[in-house]
């Protein structure tokens, strides 16, 4: 019998992808319709000002510490790690639970020091907000961090269940289960101005407002990860505690976080940066954050989908030696994007403004806000095809564990990404920062797809260290 040609193979793969990606996109819709929600009910219930801006930089720190420590790293390289275990481990599970458990216990750490060091953590995002009520907000801010602490580690538990799951090649579960969580945060920003006297920053400080604002955010992300425990169980993972730091799984992403941890660091200054010019005004900061999350939609739907079915099969395809169907499955993934989202993104930065100014037009969110949003979302736009493009090669590049490559792309995206902000914000505020994302994603793919097509072969260190070779087709080492 003999193996099936490398068309008809890649064919079959292909056709896996569609379907797993149709799911992915499914799920992608539901999750982000009630993220847009999420943004509609806190415009409507709190508006964009003071208040928001300091629950959004609140809620955006616990990711920020989580990525810059561990975050980057899982996201990296678990996928591919995992799909390397079960392919070619004779005992795949105790491996991903010495990953699992370590990761956990790590992150469990980091939400104990986040509780005691909020005050100082988020200083720095608020250096250039010299207004009145700075030190109020300050306040609250350092507030709901410590309300917020637990996500760190929920955080790595939902990372850590999707990578899983994703290796599995199961993926409806982590796509839909921020739905849960949109849903429990949205019932608690409804809520809190009920217990909020006369809206403002220190009757919320000091008020069951807080309480409902804060925990109810946490309990949301508790929502989202227990909604993995299904899927979880249906693939029959055995994560059962172990400790065992020096298993070749656990090497073997240490070995892999080196770049990867200086990309995490590059995209984190580059955040503080931008945070730091948008919060300057009140309400800025809250219009920049929702405007990204609309900007994310149409690549959420599209090149999340794609991009997440096809890193499995990349990983696999590397870690066989499998040029041909790594090349195809990357070019397919790439032809997708380049045809419906540069579409996506003509049709928002053309309607951006009539059509989302009568969506989110409630409540208490004012003229200004509405204009700073739409104008922002007009403007990130433009970077639509080149953000994706860019995830997409990044993601061919780490399914090869090349991450010195993707570590000097991100240093190149961060770099052109902070000195356009800088110029761009004195005249033209948060529109001018959604320029500068828009034009550093699409100067930096388009470098990103020189560097995929010049290193196209798949190289030695895209086997796992414990890999043995499976594949008459594995490529000698260079």
């Amino acid at each position: 019998m003999t193996d099936p040609e490398p068309e008809q193979e890649s064919a079959a793969v292909a056709v896996r992808i569609g379907r797993r990606s149709t799911v992915m996109a499914a799920g992608t819709v539901a999750s982000r319709a009630t993220g847009f929600l999420r943004v509609l009910a806190l415009g409507y219930a709190l508006g964009f000002n003071r208040v928001s801006d300091a629950y959004n930089l609140a809620n955006t720190l616990p990711n920020i510490v989580y990525e810059l420590v561990l975050g980057g790293v899982v996201s990296a390289t678990l996928v591919p790690l995992f799909v390397g275990l079960f392919e070619e481990d004779d005992d795949p599970w105790r491996g991903v639970a010495a990953v699992t458990w370590l990761v956990l216990a790590v992150t469990a750490g980091l939400s104990a020091l986040f509780f005691l060091a909020a005050p100082l953590l988020s200083a720095p995002y608020a250096a250039l907000n010299h207004t009145a009520s700075a030190d109020v907000q300050h306040d609250l801010t350092v507030a709901f961090m410590r309300f917020f602490a637990p996500q760190v580690v929920l955080l790595a538990g939902m990372a850590v269940g999707s990578a899983i799951l994703n290796a599995r090649r199961s993926f409806a579960a982590p796509m839909f289960a921020p739905v849960l969580n949109n849903l429990v945060v949205i019932a608690a920003i409804l809520a809190a101005p009920h217990f909020i006297s006369d809206g403002g920053l220190k009757s919320l400080h000091l008020g069951a407002g807080l309480v409902v604002l804060g925990l109810g955010t946490t309990v949301g992300y508790l929502a989202q990860l227990i909604g993995l425990v299904p899927s979880l169980r249906s693939i029959g993972a055995r994560l059962r505690p172990v400790w065992a730091p020096h298993h070749p799984a656990v090497r073997g992403a240490a070995r892999l976080s080196t770049w990867t941890f200086g990309f995490v660091i590059a995209n984190q200054i580059a955040y503080l940066v931008v945070v730091a010019l948008a919060n300057k005004r009140s309400g800025e900061l809250s219009s920049y954050q929702a405007a990204f999350q609309f900007f994310q939609l149409p690549h959420a739907v599209i090149a999340v989908s794609v991009t997440g079915a096809l890193l499995p099969e990349l990983s696999v395809a590397a870690a066989r030696g499998d040029l041909h169907t790594f090349n195809h499955l990357f070019f397919r993934g790439l032809r997708i994007i380049a045809v419906l989202l540069v579409p996506a993104a003509i049709i928002t930065a053309v309607f951006a403004h009539p059509f989302l100014r009568p969506l989110i037009a409630h409540g208490q969110l004012s003229d200004n806000s509405l204009d700073t949003t739409t104008s922002a979302l007009s403007a990130f736009a433009l970077g639509l095809p080149g953000f994706s493009a860019f995830i997409l090669c990044t993601r061919a590049l780490q399914a090869r564990r090349d991450t010195r490559r993707v570590f000097y792309l991100y240093v190149l995206e961060n770099g052109l990404n902070v000195a356009l902000a800088l110029a761009f914000y004195p005249t033209m505020r948060i529109r001018g920062l959604a320029y500068a994302y828009a034009v550093a994603y699409t100067v930096s793919a388009a470098v990103a797809y020189v560097v995929v097509r010049r290193t196209g072969h798949v190289s030695e260190a895209s086997r796992l260290p414990f890999a043995a070779p499976t594949s008459p087709t594995r490529r000698p080492p260079d």
